[in-house]
């Protein structure tokens, strides 16, 4: 039987300080920190848990993406019961991904479809597809109007979700693409990992003849051509 585990991170400070309310340093090592096993919830035979995320800023609910098409919220810290139950996808849910107010989520799932969904009503919004498996679809961190998502495609794409269409592609991997990842304080770049060797995206080379940005071709070949299909060989 699958089973969902919570778990609570303790500062050993605080337990074995002689001081009853020591204060608690800005950033705690992770090696001061010890795992307490809150609760253990089953949650069925077929239901094995493929993405969980607590509800942002409070963390007092948890959404889980399991594999048998559900997706459900979880009460953590009073009766531990499911609160709610959404309905729609096809097949395995293989990611959830709330947006900054936790009012919407975004479901990926192996029927090649990400799902939006309203968190209190359990309404899917709306869903998109660009016809390949979607293996990780996350918000940009303060937009709440756009998300990224990793595809079986090898490619990244983005998706307008006024518009309800796909806004831009990234195109420079050699593989499927797994996670992404947004860095910096204004989240205006991300990082990608794939199956196969990561592509750099931050100054790809271009040649004389064509306008697009160049892939790097990561092989022993010795003879590197332009995409474009002039046969100009790559710039350095």
């Amino acid at each position: 039987m699958a089973k969902l585990r919570f778990w609570l991170c303790l500062n050993q400070s605080r337990l074995h300080s002689p001081h009853p309310h020591p204060p608690a340093p800005p950033h705690p090592s992770p090696r001061i920190c010890t795992l307490a096993l809150l609760t253990t919830v089953a949650i069925g035979v077929l239901a094995f848990p493929q993405s969980i995320e607590f509800f942002p800023k409070y963390g007092h609910l948890l959404l889980s993406g399991s594999a048998d098409t559900k997706v459900k919220l979880w009460d953590v810290y009073n009766r531990r019961n499911v609160k709610r139950t959404y309905f729609g996808h096809g097949a395995a849910v293989r990611h959830v991904n709330f947006n900054d107010d936790g009012s919407q989520f975004l479901s990926s799932s192996w029927d090649r479809h990400v799902k939006l969904w309203d968190t209190e009503t359990g309404k899917c919004i709306h869903s998109f597809t660009c016809g390949k498996v979607p293996y990780q679809s996350k918000f940009r961190p303060g937009d709440n109007n756009s998300f990224l998502s990793a595809c079986s495609s090898k490619e990244v794409v983005q998706y307008d979700i006024r518009e309800r269409k796909q806004e831009f592609t990234y195109d420079y991997h050699l593989g499927a693409v797994n996670t992404i990842t947004f860095v910096g304080e204004d989240a205006r770049r991300f990082i990608t990992s794939s199956v196969r060797a990561a592509l750099p995206a931050l100054a790809p080379p271009r040649c004389s003849c064509c306008t697009h940005q160049l892939r790097r071709v990561l092989t022993r070949r010795t003879t590197r051509r332009c995409w474009c299909g002039s046969g100009t060989p790559m710039c350095r």
